[in-house]
């Protein structure tokens, strides 16, 4: 039987990102006359804290975590502005197509 829950990591990254964005991103942010998000700063603080690199090898400079982790993280990203979401993806995107290359698995570290 599979356990769909999350484990005491998971949550801990889910909710990490969570208040990291909802601190960056208030609702406030919505009401007539509020100042907008800056989306470089909102990516810059997201790259220094590595959650752009959550499922990259730790060789390539990620975290080395498993494609549930960048699950986690590809989720909360979904309150981000739409025209940032692309950004949460390359990494993996070019890790994949370099194995590929390289005749190794893309779905192996």
């Amino acid at each position: 039987m599979w356990d769909l829950l999350l484990s005491d990591d998971e949550a801990m990254i889910a909710d990490s990102l969570r208040d990291y964005l909802a601190g960056e991103l208030p609702i406030e942010r919505l009401r007539p006359g509020a100042s907008p998000a800056d989306p470089a700063k909102l990516h810059a603080g997201m790259a220094a804290l590595g959650w752009f690199g959550v499922g990259l090898p730790e060789a390539m400079g990620g975290s080395g975590l498993r494609l549930v982790e960048e699950m986690l993280v590809q989720r909360e990203c979904g309150r981000l502005p739409p025209r940032s979401l692309p950004r949460v993806r390359p990494g993996r995107i070019s890790t994949c197509a370099r194995r590929a290359c390289a005749g190794r698995s893309p779905s192996r570290r």
